[in-house]
């Protein structure tokens, strides 16, 4: 998609574009848009798999009550044409653009609108919803020329517990909580690779054990999540905020 906007473009990132910018940006920010939930229920036949063996990643469904949240990129404007072919090629295999109200964590009550790669249900790749355990075991067996589609789900669960520790989104960490099961036999071909992945996810589990459901700073308010009561999610302080874990990589 060329543009001849004047003007910057932000970005909305909720799925590789969370943890791999590859692109020149001036701003980051942490934030989530309304009315959209994060599902892995987009193929990808080139990234994360193959033709005839196609890994999964994430696209965004409408949901009204819910939210997603993510990553916005401010891209100056001498950068946007590249950056928007450089996305384009990226993004191929069904994603469009769609223009969505982000709101910034900072200040959610100054949104503004941003750009997202979006697959919807009518795209080729499309393969819908599954099983958890469909899903993982799809995922632990698939790889493209981008790598391993384990890595981009672990990635992805780790940016946004680091990112929004206070969020909990309930499909992502249950999704990685079944792969990294997979893999957690030490003769697994992924096992050493994913390691480090599964203690920072264990650690993350321990301290969210530990929380307790209600604190001074949230009153009786429940732990926050990224599904469902959006006004309640999107809004509240970040009251749990812990230190970020060690980033981990795939080598």
């Amino acid at each position: 998609m060329q543009t001849e906007q004047d003007g910057p473009v932000w970005v909305f990132g909720y799925g590789s574009l969370v943890w791999k910018t590859d692109f020149p940006y001036h701003e980051k920010l942490v934030g989530y848009l309304k009315g959209y939930v994060r599902r892995f229920w987009q193929g990808s036949i080139d990234h994360r798999g193959v033709p005839g063996a196609p890994g999964r990643v994430v696209t965004l469904l409408e949901s009204v009550e819910d939210c997603t949240w993510g990553v916005a990129y401010k891209v100056l404007p001498r950068d946007v044409p590249d950056v928007m072919m450089y996305l384009d090629r990226r993004e191929v295999g069904g994603y469009c653009t769609q223009r969505i109200k982000f709101y910034p964590q900072a200040d959610p009550t100054q949104p503004f609108e941003a750009l997202a790669y979006i697959a919807n249900e009518h795209n080729p790749n499309y393969l819908g919803p599954a099983s958890l355990e469909h899903i993982a075991e799809q995922v632990v067996r698939s790889r493209g020329r981008s790598g391993e589609n384990i890595e981009y789900i672990l990635e992805l669960a780790h940016a946004m517990r680091t990112l929004a520790p206070h969020v909990t989104d309930e499909h992502l960490f249950s999704l990685e909580h079944k792969v990294l099961e997979l893999v957690s036999c030490p003769g697994h071909p992924l096992f050493n690779a994913c390691k480090r992945y599964s203690d920072s996810a264990q650690a993350a589990r321990t301290v969210l054990l530990e929380t307790p459901l209600q604190s001074e700073s949230l009153g009786n308010e429940p732990m926050l999540s990224g599904e469902g009561n959006c006004s309640l999610s999107c809004n509240q302080p970040n009251a749990h905020e812990k230190t970020p874990l060690p980033r981990a990589t795939i080598g």
